[in-house]
């Protein structure tokens, strides 16, 4: 067997194993468990994961899938199967569950690297294992991505021959960043504020924009009363209410 790689565990900053795979200069083999396909339709991971499809879509990465997983997503949405459809079957690899697939997934839950009550994701890292692939993705997180977890699948994987495995979260394995988050951007309320005032009032005379602003009743409540004079400015004086004509 050639050179093993070294072991990754899921906390890789996001794209650090993209730009790892562009300095290699070949197309990767990724183990995309169900979350990964079903995150495509979650609110909570569809970014990643369909940016992860898209390297499927296009060809920069080969989808590694299983007959179990094909056979699960059955049931599935038809919004989340159709996210397994969008790749083109040259860039899909199906790999067989097979009796040497299940002997290591026993050998894992023997060694009690997974819970005995969480033989499928035993059976996926072995499938994934045999297959070789580059990589496992998997929204699943401490299940499967813990470092102490990761070594007793290596640990097995080295015992028996197979190659290491390295287990991600779907951030680390594409090109997506975060969206930014939501915010009141004052500078730019005040900008689009004033264009919007220039643009009404740009043709106005000095008496007539003085007509226009005194005619304009402020939105904000304290801003309206103090306009009113019914409340006095900060720190200042209470104004005088002007007398009647």
């Amino acid at each position: 067997m050639g050179k093993r790689s070294r072991t990754r565990v899921g906390s890789l900053p996001a794209g650090a194993a993209m730009a790892e795979q562009h300095i290699l200069n070949r197309r990767r083999r990724i183990f995309a468990d169900a979350s990964v396909i079903r995150g495509c339709e979650d609110e909570r991971f569809q970014g990643p994961s369909r940016q992860l499809f898209k390297e499927f879509r296009t060809g920069r990465s080969t989808l590694v899938t299983s007959q179990r997983i094909t056979r699960a997503l059955r049931t599935a949405p038809d919004a989340v199967r159709a996210w397994m459809r969008g790749v083109p079957e040259e860039n899909v690899e199906t790999v067989e569950v097979s009796h040497e697939a299940e002997t290591l997934a026993d050998a894992y839950l023997t060694a009690d690297a997974l819970p005995a009550e969480r033989p499928g994701d035993a059976l996926h890292v072995a499938v994934a294992s045999i297959a070789g692939v580059d990589a496992i993705a998997s929204w699943k997180g401490g299940q499967l991505e813990g470092l102490e977890r990761l070594g007793a699948f290596n640990e097995i994987n080295e015992r028996l021959g197979y190659p290491r495995v390295n287990i991600y979260d779907p951030r680390a394995l594409c090109d997506w960043d975060p969206p930014p988050k939501k915010g009141f951007d004052c500078i730019r309320f005040v900008r689009e504020a004033r264009a919007r005032i220039h643009e009404e009032t740009k043709h106005m005379s000095s008496e007539e924009f003085v007509e226009w602003l005194h005619s304009r009743r402020p939105t904000d409540p304290k801003l309206a009363a103090l306009k009113d004079r019914k409340v006095a400015p900060k720190g200042g004086r209470v104004p005088i209410p002007p007398s009647d004509p």
